[in-house]
């Protein structure tokens, strides 16, 4: 059975925001295994994207890190 941001989260991010995302599989220090989503986003279109993933999995955990330069298709050099 899918997660709801395996099916719903990356269907917004695809089809709404027209953004792709890299899904990282890792390991808790309890052992359990888990999946990250990764998904670089404008800082015009954090707020929209916070809003709309935590509507779709209120549990979702939305981590943010300030990133100075991205460079790669669909992506100007600087992005603030």
């Amino acid at each position: 059975m899918r997660s709801k941001w395996e099916g719903e989260v990356c269907e917004y991010i695809t089809r709404h925001m027209h953004h792709g995302a890299i899904i990282l599989d890792g390991k808790s220090l309890a052992g359990s295994e888990r999946k990250n989503l990764y998904c670089i986003v404008h800082i015009s279109r954090l707020q929209e994207f916070k809003y709309s993933v935590k509507k779709i999995d209120k549990d979702a955990l939305i981590s943010i890190i300030d990133v100075a330069e991205v460079e790669g298709k669909g992506f100007d050099s600087n992005i603030s």
